[in-house]
């Protein structure tokens, strides 16, 4: 497992990266949060606080791309372009 440095003024936290990869990350529009979803295919989703913290697991699936609402409120986790086995979730972040 390898570790990315993500960057907050002058706070450095590492998270963890499965198998090398990062698919995609995503910051939140707050600032207080950000997704990334890292690992082989199927690839593993997880909410992160600024620290660099885990708050939710959205679990293995395949998927490879983030989008996140202009309101903050909802986000959508997908396998697009060359994952066959694409699926698509859309989240609720305020619950």
């Amino acid at each position: 497992m390898q570790y990315v440095r993500i960057h907050k003024g002058k706070n450095r936290a590492f998270i963890p990266v499965f198998d090398n990869m990062i698919q995609d990350v995503q910051w939140m529009g707050h600032g207080n949060n950000f997704l990334v979803i890292s690992g082989q295919q199927p690839a593993t989703a997880t909410l992160y606080d600024a620290d660099g913290q885990p708050n939710f697991e959205f679990g293995k699936r395949f998927r490879n791309t983030i989008r996140i609402c202009p309101f903050d409120n909802c986000l959508m986790i997908g396998g697009f372009g060359n994952i066959v086995k694409g699926e698509m979730d859309l989240w609720n972040v305020e619950t």
